[in-house]
């Protein structure tokens, strides 16, 4: 527990407050005077006389209302300042004590330190910084093990664990659960990941999953964590994939009655378990990381098509994933079509990437889709330029025939945000044509949009004057693959300048032709792989 400093409080002069409609009823003293007085609420009414004398009275904050006080507090958390207007009274403490002490830290193990009982009933977030932990537990596990966690049994309000630093034990996640039952949020930052040692590889000795209240899981993957160790063997990682796996099953499965939002890698998400339950509070679900190869791609699609059905009120799905090497074809959400097709009447925002254009997805009855996003991971551009990207994944971006083809399939009236990246042919000028009649409510547009393998001319000014149909956009960024982009330049600043006073005399121009259309034009982005 990170100390705590402990400030005494100014003295509080006792004795009472005469509030100005006190005021008024005290000098009101003369029966000849007329004193009207209409009390609503908080508000009163009275004769003139009276409303000029009570307004001489300045207003302090000290009188503000409490709920006005913590909208000031919250604003006074975010720029640190909170702590010190505690301190001015008493009032004010008892008012911040639950802004203040909302969220811990524990960044030692040594000696623990108990929460003082003053702010025990305020700490609702606790936060572990495991990088603390890690040398001493991989010497002497029972030695870390033996003491961590013995602040939760002060804190009766903590509902939420968050984990930062790589690779936490599994014990660790499990004694947080076991000494706080009633943990609704679980969290793992800055790719933190799950360690479990070989010994207890077994299915058998983790727990089976038990009922839980747990509504949000968050456990992100990073696009980098998906670089394997070089040094250690194929099989070596595979198998810590599938222990990752029981893990998340033991900590998913229980609470498929309670869980709202659910953050996992694509290769270790149990969705083949998750299929077999109903998930009716789900309302987001995001899968990212890098797609699996051969049999376990068969079976992440299988899983995703038999899983999302039971998720009737889901509002958000990412499946965000790279494709690596040596793979073929895109990545399968729901299959072909087929008549049995779930009903999404309540998705709002819709990511994926690299998808088939013959997929079910394009299929679906969402009426309430304000967001799509058909893209790549990592970007194209990154994939073409980085050594390291391009080595490992590739990128199988749509035609724009192909884009064409999976958005006519869908009914989306009152879509506000879109972004599509696909690559230049034959039916470039439909698709935009296409986003412009059928999305007539776009408020964020983002199109990257590659040049054919042959390579053309970019006609720049005639894409933003097709867009510049859309009245309604506020946010438009575009990539257009320009063939004076000189790529990757990095400190070459006599190629980047040129380049980047061209890209910039553009700018302007597609915001003239903008501007003088769309009247909640906000911003106007030109992205280019040099600037990236």
């Amino acid at each position: 527990m990170a100390p705590l400093d402990v400030h005494p409080l100014p003295p509080v002069e006792s004795g009472v407050m005469i509030s100005p409609a006190s005021e008024v009823y005290s000098e009101a003293r003369d029966p000849s005077q007329t004193l009207i007085s209409t009390t609503c609420g908080n508000a009163s009414c009275s004769a003139p006389d009276e409303i000029t004398r009570s307004c001489q009275q300045p207003t302090t904050f000290h009188q503000v209302h409490d709920d006005i006080f913590y909208l000031v507090a919250e604003q006074l958390q975010q720029c640190g300042s909170l702590s010190r207007v505690s301190q001015c009274c008493r009032r004010f403490r008892r008012l911040s004590m639950a802004l203040l002490f909302n969220k811990c830290t524990v960044e030692r193990f040594e000696n623990p330190q108990v929460p003082p009982l003053t702010i025990r009933p305020y700490v609702k977030h606790v936060t572990y910084f495991w990088g603390v932990y890690h040398a001493t537990y991989l010497k002497d596990p029972d030695r870390v093990m033996d003491g961590f966690g013995s602040e939760l049994t002060h804190l009766p309000s903590v509902h939420s664990i968050a984990f930062e630093d790589h690779d936490v034990p599994w014990v660790a996640v499990q004694r947080c659960l076991t000494l706080c039952p009633g943990i609704t949020n679980l969290a793992f930052r800055h790719s933190s990941t799950l360690h479990v040692p070989f010994a207890s590889s077994l299915p058998e000795d983790l727990p089976v999953p038990a009922s839980s209240i747990i509504e949000e899981c968050c456990y992100p993957t990073s696009l980098m964590t998906t670089f394997p160790n070089h040094s250690r063997p194929a099989w070596l990682i595979q198998k810590k994939i599938v222990l990752e796996k029981l893990c998340l099953l033991s900590l998913v499965l229980g609470a498929d009655r309670t869980a709202r939002n659910l953050r996992l890698p694509i290769g270790s998400a149990p969705l083949k378990q998750m299929a077999k339950k109903d998930w009716p509070s789900m309302r987001s679900l995001v899968l990212e990381g890098e797609f699996p190869r051969g049999t376990d791609s068969q079976q992440l699609c299988t899983g995703l098509s038999n899983v999302l059905p039971r998720m009737p009120g889901l509002w958000t799905l990412v499946v965000r994933a790279s494709v690596p090497r040596r793979t073929s074809g895109r990545i399968s959400i729901l299959g072909h079509p087929s008549p049995l097709l779930p009903s999404f009447s309540d998705l709002e925002s819709l990511t994926i990437t690299y998808p088939d254009p013959h997929d079910a997805i394009f299929s679906l009855k969402a009426p309430r889709l304000v967001k799509l996003s058909i893209r790549d991971w990592p970007r194209h551009y990154e994939v073409r330029t980085v050594r390291h990207y391009g080595g490992r994944w590739r990128s199988p971006v749509l035609a724009a025939s192909e884009m064409l083809f999976s958005l006519r399939r869908m009914s989306t009236p009152q879509l506000t945000s879109l972004e599509l990246v696909y690559v230049a042919d034959d039916a470039d000028d439909e698709l935009l044509r296409h986003i412009v009649t059928t999305f007539p409510c776009l408020k964020y547009l983002e199109l990257h949009r590659y040049r054919r393998p042959e390579g053309e001319h970019v006609d720049y000014e005639h894409i933003v004057k097709t867009l510049a149909e859309i009245r309604t956009l506020v946010t438009l960024r575009l990539n257009l693959d320009f063939e004076e982009d000189p790529g990757r330049c990095m400190n070459q600043v006599s190629i980047r300048r040129p380049w980047a006073h061209l890209l910039n005399e553009r700018g302007w121009r597609a915001v003239d032709v903008l501007g003088a259309v769309c009247p909640g034009l906000e911003y106007v982005q030109l992205v280019c792989c040099c600037f990236s």
